[in-house]
């Protein structure tokens, strides 16, 4: 699964270090501008395998808009990672009208995908 969450990049008299607002005590640093996207994608996986392997609720990441007034020599950047292998799959069977069945197949839908997507939408992030 893809997490992507807004990074403050800073650059001053120490170089260049990154935070997540969204996550409590997610940090890094780099010397060089690929160095700190590279550092903060790693990260920002680092700390999501601990909350999965902890079983503990994934932040809601806040919108990268949200972020208007920043000190100076700072900038916001999206940063992603993809978490595989921590998440085991599980077969559900579901009963659909047979129109919604008929739109899915028609339009390519992958059933599972939209059931995920919704589940998390709804409950995974709520307080």
């Amino acid at each position: 699964m893809i997490y992507t969450y807004p990074a403050i990049i800073h650059n001053d008299a120490d170089g260049l270090w990154a935070e997540f607002p969204d996550l409590d005590g997610c940090f890094t640093q780099g010397d060089t501008e690929k160095e700190i996207f590279e550092n903060a994608s790693e990260a920002l996986e680092a700390y999501i395998e601990v909350l999965l392997d902890e079983k503990k609720a994934i932040p809601k990441s806040s919108s990268i808009f949200s972020y208007t007034e920043l000190e100076k020599n700072c900038s916001v950047s999206l940063i992603s990672c993809n978490i595989k292998g921590k998440e085991k799959s599980i077969r559900k069977s579901i009963t659909l009208p047979q129109w919604v069945n008929a739109l899915g197949e028609k339009n390519n839908i992958n059933f599972s995908k939209v059931l995920q997507d919704a589940i998390i939408e709804k409950y995974a992030f709520a307080d």
